[in-house]
């Protein structure tokens, strides 16, 4: 944890070397989980949740 000097009430919190090879594990882990979940849907409604995650996407950008 590190303290913001311009803003004492920040802190900055950052992943130890271990930390973050756990993180970096579980990601890894759920994303192998999702593309085999997506693996089973037929291509023509991936193609479709593909188009209306983008459009979703292009909406909380803004």
């Amino acid at each position: 944890r590190q303290h913001d000097p311009a803003d004492r009430r920040a802190v900055s919190v950052t992943l130890t070397s271990e930390g973050q090879a756990r993180y970096d594990a579980v990601r890894d882990y759920l994303l192998a989980q999702l593309r085999e979940a997506l693996r089973l849907i037929p291509a023509e409604e991936r193609a479709r949740l593909r188009a209306y995650l983008t459009a979703y996407a292009s909406l909380i950008m803004l």
